[in-house]
C-alpha cells in the first residue's frame, strides 16, 4: 500500500452522508474528512524530520571540510607515492645497469670464445687443404714416374734405328730443307 493510499472500508455507522436529493443542505462527506485527517497526520509526522536551510548549510560546510581533508590526504599520499616510485626507479636503473655490464662482459667472453674456435677451425681447414694439395702433387709425381719408367722400358725393348730417315716426296726434312729430287 502506498503512502498516499487511504483504506476504503465500509463507512462508520452513524456518519452516513445525507442524500443530495433530499435538499436538506449541502452534503457532508465523512470519507473525505477521514482522508484529510490521515494526510494531515502524515504531514505532521514527516515535516519535523525534513532538513531546514540551516541544516543544509551545516551539511554543506561539513562536506566541504571532509572534501578538503580528503584532498590533503590525497596530496600527501601522492607525494609519498611519487617518492617511493622515484626510489624504486633509481633502484631499478641501478640493477639494470649492473645487468647491462654483466651482459657486456659475457658477450665479450663469448665473442672471444667464438673467435678462438673459428681460428682453430680455419687452421684445421687450412691443414686439410694443404694435405689435399700435397696428396695431389704426390699422386702426380708417382704417375709421372710410372709413365717415364714405362717409356724407358718400351724404349729398351724397341730396336734402335740407325739408318737416316728418307724423306717422303713433297715432305720437308726435319731441318726444314726441301726434299731432294730423285
Amino acid at each position: 500500500m502506498s503512502m498516499n493510499a487511504v483504506p476504503n472500508g465500509p463507512p462508520e455507522p452513524g456518519k452516513q452522508a445525507a442524500s443530495v436529493a433530499g435538499g436538506a443542505g449541502p452534503p457532508h462527506d465523512f470519507a473525505l474528512d477521514r482522508r484529510l485527517t490521515v494526510l494531515e497526520t502524515r504531514f505532521d509526522t514527516i515535516l519535523p524530520t525534513l532538513a531546514t536551510k540551516a541544516d543544509l548549510g551545516a551539511l554543506r560546510l561539513e562536506v566541504e571540510k571532509i572534501r578538503s581533508e580528503l584532498l590533503g590526504k590525497i596530496d600527501a599520499l601522492g607525494s609519498e607515492l611519487r617518492g617511493k616510485i622515484d626510489a624504486l626507479g633509481c633502484e631499478l636503473r641501478g640493477e639494470m645497469s649492473e645487468l647491462a655490464s654483466d651482459l657486456r662482459e659475457e658477450m665479450v667472453m663469448l665473442r672471444n670464445e667464438v673467435h678462438a674456435t673459428l681460428m682453430k677451425a680455419m687452421m684445421w681447414f687450412g691443414a686439410l687443404a694443404i694435405t689435399v694439395v700435397f696428396s695431389f702433387v704426390g699422386v702426380f709425381i708417382h704417375f709421372s714416374n710410372q709413365v717415364s719408367n714405362q717409356i724407358s722400358h718400351l724404349s729398351a725393348r724397341l730396336p734402335v734405328i740407325t739408318a737416316p730417315l728418307t724423306p717422303t716426296p713433297h715432305r720437308p726434312l726435319p731441318d726444314g730443307s726441301p726434299p731432294t729430287q730423285r
